[in-house]
């Protein structure tokens, strides 16, 4: 026996996380979107707070900080000329 969800739109939690689908899955990206877009936007200010103040170097570390993707890229991703990591 199968389980028919009648409006194609779920919110299942397993052991592996939580899976959204139709119209849930929307409202969860769209939320996810607002909140790192607002906390995009409290780094940039903190940051350029830091540069006002002439705080340079830890303007740059609070970014780097803050920044998962650049933090990433930089740790892990980066590969110098001769390929040594």
């Amino acid at each position: 026996m199968k389980f028919a969800d009648p409006d194609g739109m779920a919110v299942v939690e397993s052991a592996n996380g939580t899976t959204y689908t139709g119209d849930d899955a929307g409202v969860a990206f769209r939320e996810l979107q607002q909140r790192e877009k607002e906390r995009q936007k409290d780094i940039e200010n903190d940051v350029k707070n830091l540069i006002n103040k002439g705080r340079f170097g830890e303007a740059l570390k609070y970014l780097y900080d803050n920044t998962p993707t650049l933090n990433e890229f930089l740790d892990d991703q980066y590969f110098d000329i001769e390929g040594d990591k």
